[in-house]
């Protein structure tokens, strides 16, 4: 009787023991697919901030080809300008360049027709007063430092 007993409890040892074999065996199983779900929601995670980091660094690229496109303009712009005054320059300081051996002849220079420069200055009669009244201001006051009183 007591072999029996001892039986018995064994066998109800080895189904107790086989169920949470089993249980363990679902519970990994459970682990297992937790572990690969996190897995995926991380990869989805890095995906999600790698498409925003692009995101943010394209609109970065194209802030900087339109700054880079602006600066070019602006570049092409001002070397225009520059080849123009440069143009504007040149075409007033053409100098031909000397023959060695040419001589000088009236022919050969170039005449210049004299006149008097001044001829459109003239003096008026109220300013030809005030500047003999200033001329002999000037008289007086380098008499006085000559003969100090």
């Amino acid at each position: 009787k007591e072999k029996y007993e001892l039986n018995r409890e064994n066998e109800d040892i080895k189904e107790k023991n086989k169920n949470l074999f089993q249980s363990l065996s679902e519970v990994r199983a459970k682990v297992i697919e937790l572990l690969d779900e996190k897995s995926s929601v991380i990869t989805a995670l890095k995906l999600i901030q790698q498409e925003s980091v692009s995101l943010a660094e394209k609109e970065k690229i194209e802030d900087l080809e339109s700054e880079n496109k602006n600066l070019r303009a602006a570049a092409r712009t001002l070397q225009e300008d520059l080849d123009k005054s440069n143009r504007e320059k040149r075409e007033f300081a053409k100098v031909k360049k000397r023959r060695e051996n040419a001589s000088i002849r009236p022919d050969t220079t170039i005449s210049y027709e004299l006149k008097n420069q001044f001829e459109v200055l003239s003096v008026s009669d109220y300013e030809e007063e005030v500047n003999k009244s200033a001329s002999d201001l000037d008289q007086s006051e380098a008499r006085q430092h000559k003969d100090p009183v």
